[in-house]
């Protein structure tokens, strides 16, 4: 250790502060106090404080190895080290008492118990003390048994030595990040290889203070860095993702403050940034010096967007193999998207994509497993199982994980993180995807963001996970790597405790029953009525933490249902855009609790009124206008054939329903109905398409009316009831979206509902053709045959559900298309 003034702070911990010279005395206290043997192995599990760091160089003067164990581990986890490496004494505190005891049971061990709770470290009378100096020790003993599952779930004991250890300490210290004038946070549970080198042995070696944080929250890391005027922080990828996330919230809600980002984009200076967002550093305490990041991969726009806020991220890369650094960046080395170069002593190949790594900080082996050390490490070199690059100036880059590439059926090999990062990165709704193979295609594990849904006001997440997330990525891909099915969940994926992505629990998490089990549910009226209505429309059971979407199934009709019943029953008017708020029956049950004014025990069907809805005035001569253009021009370039027009009833109102092949379905169809039906007839669209000016005009002139179906479906319904209560037609395209594959896909039942409730008939029309004269994606239409038939008017009867009737008419559409195929 290279201290100059042993009376610093080495620790601040719930406003303690310890001393270098405290440390060493204490170190000194608790390895006299063992009863151990040169080569003795002793475990630590407890929870990060001053005391785990006693623990460790105890035993290291006691020359005997430290078995790192993850304090959240559980019973099974522990007796299964136990039982592997057999430690003679196992650290721990209150906290973790009770599970080590219980693993020494289930393991049958005699491993002697230390509570550092139990111990008085404040005055033991040890005079002497003497300096703690590891980098001297003989290279070949074994310092530290860290066991890693990863993210392939195969528990193994990394053994490193102090050679391995030391060859890291002294590389890093050299790299200049931090110095004896810094004050380092600590958050990482130092049981991994990452924390321990980088908030323990290096800042110890090298003379720091360390800030051990006791909880891990927003308030307290912020009251940390502020109150002990932090310098240098390391976290994982998600700490910044989140960090980050936070601050363009804020910055997102102010037009200035957006365009100072937008501005500081194009200024290099980082003094200047941090000048024009001081607040933000002041936030942050005003003396970050660095962001150190590591244990998973960093997204590029996270560090991009903190260095246009002034804040430096420090991306390097290792494993608990390595001791665990392999490449770091450097402030005046730096690029961002890789993880910098090896360090002095690590070289560093690439071998069919796969990083190798050679030096001193390669472990020793995996204890007690020959065949996997020797499959690991060839000719000194460690096959790391990670996949990368070495750019021109030497820079690594990760691209994925070996054992994680999926070989397809058809021989194609696919890279899921590149997958999962394309998705993410241009899609705002979703915090977590995962990519595994199922029976030879791709399928999707998504964790929403909830709380974006939430702010779009987006009532129907499946339907938007669906085609705005999932539908979108495929329709830019190729067909080997389009995802075949997804899976949403309402918890986050398993991850390492380091945040990477434990890839081969996902099958078993979609197979798996993940409603939630426990529950703590009010016991009063309201919760009753209902919980028992949600029971009834799910055929599901319901929990107090059930989500209304995700756990229950509710779909935008269900909703409808649900805000007629809490109206009626409660008293409690719901919007759709309220509801979309609410996502589970707990916010739910918050809400109408607060706001009821009644309590009437009823059951009913989807009630609406009727909206007086302002058609404006159809704009005729443009119509002709554009009929006169588009008929004869679909016609040739089309050889478009037109069948049943005679079935559109003259004497009543009616629906059109269509299946949808294509963007170009709503043009032929407007081409081939004549202008007295057209003029009486209004056609539903997503707001989304029109936006622009033009757009906007058109709708208003043409008989368009532009909805958000996902946000608010009651007003929809009430609507469009509306429309037809003025004796005019619709066309609705009930598929919802544009099939992608040339099925019908199945009806909502909206054109249902509309149809019963106003008694009007639907039309079935079968468009084929225009898939393939416009397929999703392209901008230019090509001469390809279309067909338009227009059936028989159905009628909807007494007994038939919403459901039914939708099916009955989408099962026309698809008798008349293969028919005619």
């Amino acid at each position: 250790m290279k201290i100059s003034n042993i009376k610093k702070s080495v620790f601040i911990y719930k406003n303690e502060n310890v001393s270098y010279e405290d440390l060493l005395r204490r170190v000194s206290y608790l390895a006299s106090a063992m009863d151990l043997k040169k080569g003795d192995k002793g475990a630590i599990f407890m929870e990060n404080r001053p005391e785990w760091v006693y623990s460790l160089f105890s035993l290291w003067e006691n020359h005997s190895p430290a078995v790192l164990m993850d304090v959240m581990s559980s019973a099974d986890e522990i007796a299964y080290i136990l039982k592997d490496c057999s430690p003679s004494v196992i650290f721990v505190s209150n906290s973790s008492i009770d599970t080590a005891k219980e693993a020494i049971g289930m393991a049958k061990s005699k491993t002697k118990l230390f509570n550092v709770d139990t111990m008085d470290f404040s005055n033991f009378g040890i005079e002497e003390v003497k300096e703690l100096d590891y980098t001297k020790r003989n290279p070949e003993e074994l310092a530290a048994l860290m066991y890693t599952s990863g993210t392939t779930g195969d528990p193994k004991g990394v053994m490193l030595t102090f050679g391995n250890l030391n060859s890291n300490v002294r590389d890093v210290s050299t790299l200049g990040i931090i110095t004896d004038s810094d004050t380092i946070l600590a958050l990482l549970y130092f049981h991994h290889s990452y924390p321990l080198m980088a908030l323990i042995l290096v800042p110890i070696y090298l003379g720091l203070t360390i800030v051990i944080a006791e909880q891990i929250s927003s308030d307290e890391i912020i009251h940390l860095l502020n109150e002990h005027q932090v310098t240098v922080m390391v976290g994982v990828p998600r700490l910044y993702t989140l960090l980050n996330k936070g601050i363009m919230k804020q910055i997102e809600s102010s037009s200035s403050a957006k365009k100072m980002f937008n501005l500081m984009k194009r200024v290099k200076f980082k003094s200047l940034r941090k000048l024009v967002f001081n607040k933000v550093h002041k936030k942050f305490g005003g003396k970050i010096k660095y962001f150190i990041s590591g244990g998973a991969r960093l997204e590029p726009e996270i560090a991009e967007s903190m260095d246009v806020l002034g804040f430096t991220v420090l991306e390097g890369y290792g494993l608990t193999e390595t001791s665990p650094i392999v490449a770091f960046n450097t402030e005046n080395n730096r690029k961002i998207g890789s993880v910098g170069q090896p360090l002095p002593s690590v070289r560093v190949r690439i071998e069919k994509g796969e990083i190798l790594v050679k030096g001193p900080n390669v472990m020793k082996g995996y204890y007690n497993r020959d065949k996997d050390t020797s499959e690991a490490i060839v000719n000194n070199w460690f096959y790391t199982g990670d996949l990368g690059e070495i750019d021109r100036d030497g820079f690594l880059s990760i691209t994925g994980r070996k054992k994680e590439m999926i070989v397809l059926p058809n021989g194609k090999n696919l890279n899921p993180s590149s997958i999962e990062d394309k998705i993410i990165a241009s899609i705002p709704f979703i915090k977590e995807i995962g990519v595994f193979e199922n029976n030879g295609f791709l399928s999707a594990v998504v964790f929403p963001d909830f709380e974006a849904l939430s702010e779009k006001k987006i009532l129907n997440i499946g339907e938007t996970i669906k085609w705005e997330i999932i539908d979108k990525y495929n329709t830019s891909v190729a067909d080997y790597k389009k995802v075949m099915d997804y899976h949403i969940v309402n918890k986050e994926l398993p991850k390492t405790r380091l945040g990477k992505l434990r890839r081969f629990m996902l099958p078993d998490l979609v197979k798996g029953d993940n409603s939630p089990k426990d529950d703590k549910s009010p016991s009063d009226k309201v919760y009753k009525v209902l919980s028992e209505y949600l029971k009834e429309t799910s055929k599901k059971d319901v929990f107090f933490s059930s989500h209304l979407e995700l756990d229950l199934g509710l779909d935008s009709i269900d909703k409808v249902d649900a805000q007629n019943f809490i109206e009626r029953v409660f008293g409690v008017p719901l919007t759709g855009e309220k509801f979309s708020e609410l996502m589970k029956l707990e916010d739910l049950y918050n809400y109408v609790n607060q706001n009821k004014t009644k309590i009437e025990e009823d059951a009913l069907d989807i009630v609406t009124e009727i909206e007086d809805v302002d058609l404006g005035n159809t704009n005729e001569y443009l119509m002709s206008v554009i009929k006169s253009v588009a008929n004869p021009s679909f016609k040739f370039y089309f050889n478009l054939e037109v069948e049943g027009l005679e079935s559109i009833p003259k004497e009543t109102n009616f629906i059109l329903a269509p299946n949808h092949q294509s963007f170009l379905d709503a043009q032929v169809l407007g081409s081939i109905i004549p202008l007295e039906i057209s003029k009486n007839t209004y056609s539903l669209a997503h707001y989304g398409s029109f936006e622009s000016k033009p757009m906007k005009y058109l709708a208003k002139n043409i008989n368009i009316i532009t909805m958000n179906i996902d946000r608010n479906l009651k007003e929809v319904i009430a609507k469009l009831e509306g429309v037809l209560s003025k004796n005019k037609n619709l066309l609705i395209f009930p598929e919802g979206a544009v099939t992608r594959d040339g099925d019908v896909l199945p009806f909502k039942p909206l054109t249902a509902i509309l149809s019963k409730k106003m008694s009007v008939p639907v039309i079935p029309v079968a468009i084929e053709g225009t898939k393939d004269a416009l397929p999703l994606g392209s901008v230019i239409p090509k001469p390809r045959k279309v067909k338009v038939s227009f059936l028989d008017p159905l009628m909807p009867e007494e007994k038939e559900t919403y459901e039914e009737f939708s099916e009955r008419v989408r099962s026309k559409i698809v008798e008349k298309l293969d028919k005619n195929s």
